[in-house]
């Protein structure tokens, strides 16, 4: 792990209002015991934590490692999440130019409840 973890360990655990004995306890039920000065080396960048300590750390606060390490700064989804959003955008624009090439008046965001299908209103 690296420094960034450490940064975003202390700011998760801050944001989130819970001492540094809580979240030793929370990461209890997945099978760690630790005491409080374990979290306190992990935060200040003298102990790097395993990669199933990681996990089990961005488990207690709901995020992923790609966020607490850093690679997406700011952003408390995962990258594939991030990727799958973008890819939808791009199909929801797709889909927009083959239904005004067809004629179609079926807005993109429209339930396929609304629009009759997958395929609009004209099939």
């Amino acid at each position: 792990m690296n420094a960034t973890f450490a940064q975003w360990l202390r700011s998760a655990r801050v944001d989130a209002r819970l001492s540094q004995r809580k979240v030793a306890e929370a990461v209890a039920p997945q099978g760690f015991r630790w005491p409080q000065s374990k979290i306190a080396k992990i935060e200040g960048g003298e102990l790097a934590p395993r990669l199933d300590e990681a996990v089990a750390l961005v488990n207690v606060f709901d995020a992923t490692l790609d966020v607490a390490l850093g690679l997406m700064p700011g952003n408390p989804h995962s990258l594939a999440s991030d990727q799958a959003a973008r890819r939808l955008v791009l199909l929801r624009g797709i889909r927009a130019a083959i239904d005004a090439e067809l004629g179609f008046a079926v807005h993109v965001d429209a339930p396929s409840h609304v629009t009759g299908g997958d395929l609009g209103d004209g099939v």
